[in-house]
């Protein structure tokens, strides 16, 4: 027989919603199909992590390119020293900068702060492949934090790719998914609309 050890990173708030940060080992059960689960290893110190911040450059992102940016640039400068990242980003195409990734906090605002070109196409899934694929073999916490509307719409060169096989390789590669929605305006019948972000 054989033994998987399976890294389980948790955020516990109290019910006002402040952290939590001095629990111990004996404060967590970990159970599988509700079976307990020993625990073999505990830390709650703050461990780094390695993440692709994912940015949307569509088209029905564009008034919300200024927001997305300063966004991400905050999160870049609350990076502690040991984190790294690289920032994706996609519409007609699918690009990631710096080469590789990087804990220097100006390279990444660098990135952040260059033209964003792109708008048109959303290949919303397939950008959230490619960054597994860029995570892939990585240890540690691994982290894709999305700033998208959520409507997935991919150019008809783009590979074709759906929400339920790029969620169940999340849940095999164990990586951890934030995504922060954004609203965006349609025109319809000449009357501006807002469309919430796709669930």
């Amino acid at each position: 027989s054989a033994t998987e050890l399976v890294s389980v990173y948790a955020t516990v708030q109290d019910r006002e919603r402040r952290l939590v940060p001095d629990l111990r080992q004996e404060d967590f059960i970990v159970s599988d199909n509700g079976k307990e689960q020993p625990i073999t290893f505990f830390s709650n110190e703050v461990s780094p992590f390695t993440v692709i911040i994912l940015l949307d450059r569509s088209g029905s992102m564009v008034e919300h390119q200024p927001v997305v940016r300063d966004a991400a640039s905050a999160f870049v400068r609350q990076m502690l020293p040991e984190d790294q990242a690289r920032v994706g980003n996609f519409g007609n195409r699918i690009w990631f900068n710096p080469q590789e990734f990087s804990s220097n906090r100006q390279e990444l605002l660098s990135v952040l702060r260059a033209p964003a070109g792109s708008a048109g196409a959303s290949p919303v899934w397939l950008s959230l492949d490619q960054s597994l694929n860029l995570l892939s073999g990585l240890e540690g916490r691994r982290v894709v934090l999305m700033l998208t509307d959520g409507h997935d719409a991919p150019a008809r060169n783009h590979m074709r790719t759906s929400f339920k096989d790029v969620s169940e390789r999340v849940k095999r590669a164990g990586v951890m998914i934030y995504a922060i929605g954004f609203a965006s305006m349609e025109v319809r019948g000449g009357r501006p609309r807002l469309e919430p972000p796709d669930d």
